[in-house]
């Protein structure tokens, strides 16, 4: 899901673009931006953002190049070992 889909549904959630601005304590110019992905949500935002909405908009959804994969995810791939070389 997109940016600005999440904070569409975060602005959802708490009801309003200023509602979800004075959460996380910034203009609702701001959340405006984000939503249209003007700008990238910053990581502590993410965070207020996922404490806003009680977890449904999380940050590894909104920023999974900060924070990785959800934890119980596995974000890397592994290279599969195929016989031993001795």
């Amino acid at each position: 899901m997109e940016q600005s889909q999440l904070v569409k549904r975060a602005i959802e959630l708490v009801g309003s673009q200023a509602s979800l601005a004075s959460k996380c304590g910034v203009s609702q110019a701001a959340v405006s931006k984000w939503a249209r992905e003007v700008c990238k949500v910053g990581p502590i935002y993410s965070v207020k953002i996922e404490e806003a909405t009680k977890g449904e908009i999380s940050r590894y959804l909104l920023r999974p190049d900060v924070f990785g994969a959800p934890p119980g995810q596995l974000s890397l791939s592994l290279p599969s070992i195929s016989g031993s070389s001795t």
